[in-house]
């Protein structure tokens, strides 16, 4: 999508913190590591990063899966931060909050205190949004883009009998769509699983207006609230034949559908439709990919600025389950993800960047799983597994 980051440069004296990876493997091949401290050259910019959103892009690449790295590396592709220092021929200045939206295959990750990064993959973030978490910012950023450039390239957003189904909401981006698409004034069906009564984001969705509704039943269920009519659209998160035929049946003619999970989980196993079915009621299918979607730093500008300003109105919420670890403990959140977690974003901190009060969620006590919100609305960094251990240690001494 845009020019990697470039890991070649001349080493200056000092040292900062960073995840390496010697060995691709399991969460524990995860290691808090000295590197040498370096210096932005022309076009280029050194943040300081503040949060980094676990990506299913950095599960993979950790595993050694898709594209060879040379070891050792940093994994990571995102990041919010602030710039402390830029090259020749850069317009940003030192002390701007930038966000990063990089390729999976960057050489310089973003797991680490301090990353050079080419300028012209920055994105500046307006000064009205410095008051919220770089945590949050870092949670809705790359989900939020791949819900605007989604919804700016496939949906009529000027029809009032335009309806939508977004099968399943299961991860973050399907959440957003749900918002978004609503406050463009769309008619949208959710799907979910589980007891929906029970359920926070099937609560809040259905305050918004999306019709929430199971799995069982679902073109039933569908032609009842469509009047028959059925839906124009269907963002579909499940890529198995059997929910492509029960989807299928809920489209009108001519209708459309995209399966979007790898434009937000990267390159993944895509799945295989028979033709003969699409053509029955000459549905057309799109399996795009993020990259593909925003081809231009003019259009990823542009996209941001969207996605800043659903923020801004509050559309784009922080998600009540995100769940934030200390960066040095990234091996904890790697093992929290792949025990079940993949549904939440997670995001990693830097210790000290935390203090930041979130914009939102003031009356919240269960923010998430490191962070506890205390009286007034001030954040306390709640210690990880391996934070309680390292406390207890220091406790002993």
């Amino acid at each position: 999508m845009l020019p990697p980051a470039s890991n070649s440069r001349t080493l200056d004296q000092g040292t900062s913190k960073a995840i390496r990876i010697h060995d691709c493997g399991g969460p524990e091949v995860l290691g808090w590591e000295d590197v040498p401290v370096t210096e932005p050259k022309e076009h280029e910019v050194k943040i300081k990063v503040q949060a980094v959103p676990l990506t299913p892009c950095d599960i993979s690449v950790r595993k050694g899966e898709g594209a060879v790295r040379g070891l050792p590396f940093t994994p990571g592709r995102d990041a919010v931060g602030v710039v402390v220092a830029v090259g020749a021929g850069v317009t940003l200045k030192v002390g701007e909050m930038v966000a990063y939206i990089g390729d999976p295959q960057s050489e310089s990750g973003t797991y680490a205190e301090e990353v050079i990064l080419p300028a012209s993959s920055v994105i500046p973030i307006p000064r009205e949004l410095f008051c919220h978490t770089a945590g949050y910012i870092a949670s809705v950023l790359r989900s939020g883009l791949t819900t605007v450039a989604l919804v700016k390239l496939y949906c009529r957003q000027d029809d009032p009998n335009f309806w939508v189904l977004i099968h399943t909401v299961n991860n973050d981006v399907a959440e957003k769509l749900c918002f978004y698409l609503r406050f463009l004034n769309a008619n949208v069906i959710a799907t979910m699983e589980g007891p929906l009564e029970q359920d926070e984001i099937a609560q809040l969705l259905d305050s918004q207006g999306v019709h929430v509704i199971g799995l069982n039943n679902l073109e039933e269920q569908v032609n009842h609230i469509t009047k028959n009519n059925g839906v124009d659209f269907v963002f579909l998160s499940l890529g198995d034949d059997s929910t492509f035929k029960e989807t299928e049946k809920c489209l009108k003619r001519t209708g459309h559908m995209v399966y979007y999970m790898q434009t937000y989980m990267g390159p993944s196993s895509v799945p295989t439709y028979s033709v003969a079915v699409i053509a029955q009621k000459s549905i057309s299918l799109s399996i795009p990919k993020l990259d593909d979607l925003i081809t231009s730093k003019e259009k990823l500008l542009d996209h941001a600025k969207e996605v800043f300003q659903m923020v801004r109105l509050f559309v784009l919420l922080p998600n009540p389950k995100c769940e934030y670890y200390e960066m040095k403990y990234a091996a904890d959140a790697h093992s929290s993800w792949e025990s079940g977690s993949q549904a939440n974003p997670i995001v990693l901190y830097l210790k000290g960047t935390e203090h930041i009060n979130p914009p939102v969620c003031t009356e919240c006590t269960t923010h998430n799983r490191v962070y506890s919100l205390q009286p007034g609305g001030s954040v306390v960094p709640r210690l990880s597994e391996g934070a309680e251990a390292e406390a207890e240690a220091e406790a002993a001494v």
